[in-house]
């Protein structure tokens, strides 16, 4: 199983998720999660964020490489975690969506979500576009499988589309984010992080 930290990081973006009860206040499974891992529960959610990144996140690594924290408090965690929203499958609510945003991950999740995508179409619902959010990470033998030839998450994220049923049900576009240079003249990957160049 992933790490529990996986899940935590599921957090960061308060705003996406249902934490606020219709008066603006933490929802009770929020509070007790935060408390759980002794987080004031009390603050303001533009002050938790910036808490929340400091005690969690773990920069300049690959998900992969991430250390695993509060482990011995997973099973208290993980029902509180569904309550909150970020565990369980989020399924469409609509039956048409103009674009179907898919992320790009390391191989084997790449293709779970392209299938999760296609179960979702033989389910009924309907899309125009299909939009593959990618960009040019370095593809790793040591955590996955791909073809000769192959050199970025992009190229394989493309191949898996044009092997996959979904090639055929909306045509697809293509989101590919290039390296960043550092101030240093060093490379890494694209994210969503700010940068200096």
């Amino acid at each position: 199983m992933r790490s529990f930290l996986f899940f935590l990081l599921l957090c960061l973006p308060l705003q996406a998720l249902q934490l606020q009860d219709e008066n603006g206040q933490l929802k009770q499974s929020a509070r007790e999660f935060l408390e759980l891992l002794d987080i004031q529960s009390d603050l303001p959610i533009d002050q938790l964020a910036p808490l929340l990144q400091i005690k969690w996140l773990q920069t300049n690594k690959e998900r992969w490489e991430m250390k695993g924290r509060f482990e011995e408090k997973r099973k208290q965690a993980f029902p509180l975690l569904q309550k909150i929203g970020c565990i369980d499958t989020v399924h469409a609510e609509k039956n048409h969506y103009k674009y179907a945003l898919v992320l790009g991950a390391i191989g084997k999740t790449m293709l779970r979500r392209l299938d999760f995508l296609y179960e979702t179409w033989q389910k009924g619902v309907r899309f125009d576009q299909i939009v593959l959010l990618t960009g040019q990470r370095d593809l790793n033998k040591k955590i996955e499988s791909f073809p000769d030839g192959l050199t970025s998450e992009t190229d394989l994220f493309v191949h898996l589309f044009t092997n996959h049923p979904l090639k055929g049900i909306a045509p697809m576009v293509v989101i590919d984010s290039p390296k960043q240079q550092l101030i240093d003249g060093s490379w890494r990957r694209p994210n969503t992080a700010k940068h200096n160049s």
